[in-house]
């Protein structure tokens, strides 16, 4: 599965799916929601839950279980596999630390530019108005 969490933390069920499929979607199991409970997890470090838990707070519910809903494909075993990969691509991010931004100071010139842009855009508006006697 995924090297930091064990298969036994994960929770597949099957539901019916929405979309094309033709009548195949009204008898068919076919989407896959994917449960994860990350508050009761051990085996990923305190960081990365703390992470998920910031970054994906609209897919968890109230007990700390994360659910991932898999509906793209026809196939079971298709939308498996792509729920199976959305959740490693969350616990990926999570893992990375995100790099503060720099703030920088705009140059004195960028600024006098951008101003008498601004002063002749005014001046082309003054005089497109009427003159009033």
């Amino acid at each position: 599965m995924i090297e930091d969490i064990d298969e036994k933390d994960i929770t597949l069920t099957y539901v019916l799916s929405s979309g094309s499929g033709g009548q195949n979607v009204n008898k068919v199991h076919t989407a896959v929601q994917l449960r994860f409970d990350i508050k009761n997890n051990i085996s990923l470090p305190d960081k990365v839950k703390s992470n998920i838990l910031k970054t994906e707070a609209n897919r968890i519910s109230k007990e700390g279980v994360l659910i991932i809903k898999a509906h793209r494909h026809r196939t079971q075993e298709s939308n498996k596999k792509e729920a199976l990969k959305k959740l490693r691509f969350l616990v990926e991010e999570a893992k990375t630390e995100k790099t503060k931004r720099i703030k920088t100071k705009l140059p004195k010139q960028v600024k006098k530019r951008r101003l008498d842009l601004k002063k002749r855009q005014s001046m082309v508006k003054q005089l497109r108005k009427k003159i009033i006697d």
